[in-house]
């Protein structure tokens, strides 16, 4: 069993009703065909304790898909940081996980920073099963789900304050919020600090 079909396996039951189309290239043709056989085989997902959550391809009825994430306003607020990247998953944090060109990334979306992660989505796969804790932020949301329930569909752990700006990773910072509003938050924050030199104050609009 690859590492893919092995992370494929651990995960709960489908999130959209299936899917077997076409996604848009996003500059690496291999790496799209190779999201579309995953989206194939289960049609998004959760994993470990709902750390992990790939997005199904087209869920209407659902919370959350890919063509609302990549086609969302909240784009915009992150100027031209997110040019050319195709989210797929999230972390517990609302971290993304995207292809970009032929290969993936993980786009910090505090910052705006992209930042190499894998050659393809078997490598992906190998390092989240390799690390579950440190590359699905997995403790976090156990400790939150055991003190305040199942985190809704769709949702993520986000910091009060914003870990960038020094908020800290305890139970009583984070909240969970939807992710689509996460993103929008975070995409205008990005941009605010842009450049910055370290220790510069910023206020911001909550």
């Amino acid at each position: 069993m690859s590492a893919l079909e092995h992370l494929i396996a651990l995960g709960g039951e489908p999130l959209g009703p299936g899917w077997a189309f076409t996604l848009p290239d996003t500059g690496g043709a291999a790496r799209t065909r190779e999201l579309e056989a995953l989206l194939a085989a289960k049609d998004g997902f959760t994993a470990f304790d709902d750390a992990l959550l790939v997005f199904p391809a087209n869920a209407p009825a659902g919370p959350i898909d890919l063509m609302r994430l990549n086609g969302g306003l909240w784009r915009g607020g992150y100027w031209h940081q997110f040019g050319g990247l195709y989210a797929f998953a999230a972390d517990a944090l609302g971290e993304l996980f995207a292809l970009s060109g032929d290969k993936v990334v993980r786009f910090a979306t505090e910052t705006g920073m992209a930042e190499p992660f894998a050659d393809d989505l078997e490598g992906w796969a190998a390092r989240v099963l390799e690390d579950p804790a440190g590359e699905t932020a997995w403790p976090f949301i156990k400790t939150w789900q055991q003190a305040n329930g199942a985190v809704r569909p769709g949702w993520r752990l986000t910091g009060r304050e914003p870990f960038v700006l020094g908020g800290s990773f305890e139970l009583g910072n984070l909240q969970a919020v939807d992710l689509l509003d996460i993103l929008a938050f975070r995409g205008r924050l990005a941009t605010r600090i842009h450049d910055l030199p370290p220790g510069a104050e910023i206020r911001l609009a909550t």
